[in-house]
């Protein structure tokens, strides 16, 4: 399906219009303030949403996405909007750079479990500095805290939690790397409640 929203185009699978819904009208990343010296790193991109919208705002955006058919569609919205401050990187998000993870598509996000589709992992630190992350990843992002280094060059990031652990750690990393925090609830973006 092929939404618009000014003069941004993106193609949306049926079912997945919640994405369109999310970025585009309820506003769930606007809290970022990109500015066009900005490197931005789309930590799961997915089909694209933040990143076509942010890519015309930022110097660059590094949309990093493991799935192919999420992938392909992001490529189709990034080459239909003509970006050409765009990286791609079809990988997944690891502590380790290039070894091979199975990545399920669960319909509603990918999980690095036993089963799945074959990807090959790259690092933060491989990819370069970013002023600004968002990320989702669903549940990979504790392995990226393993380390901190990636963190120095942040001024703006902005994590979907998933798990316990990651719900518990993570917040304290970032406060004690001397970033303030704000935390949304989930059901934020449910009907009614935008």
């Amino acid at each position: 399906m092929l939404f618009t929203y000014g003069k941004t185009k993106i193609c949306i699978p049926p079912g997945y219009e919640y994405v369109y819904y999310a970025t585009f009208i309820a506003g769930e990343w606007d809290f970022l303030k990109v500015k066009r010296e900005d490197v931005i790193l789309d930590a799961g991109a997915f089909v694209g949403d933040f990143t076509v919208k942010v890519a015309k705002k930022a110097k660059e955006v590094v949309a990093v996405e493991p799935l192919p058919w999420a992938f392909q569609l992001l490529k189709k919205n990034v080459e239909m909007n003509g970006l050409k401050n765009v990286v791609l990187v079809n990988k997944a998000l690891y502590d380790v750079e290039g070894v091979k993870v199975k990545i399920s598509d669960e319909g509603t996000g990918s999980k690095i479990g036993e089963e799945g589709i074959e990807a090959e992992t790259t690092t933060i630190e491989s990819l370069g500095k970013f002023s600004v992350v968002k990320m989702d990843i669903e549940g990979a992002e504790g392995k990226l805290f393993k380390r901190r280094e990636w963190l120095g060059s942040i001024k703006q990031i902005a994590i979907e939690l998933h798990g316990k652990e990651n719900i518990e750690r993570i917040p304290t990393v970032l406060k004690e790397e001397g970033f303030n925090l704000r935390f949304m609830k989930k059901d934020r973006f449910n009907k009614g409640n935008a």
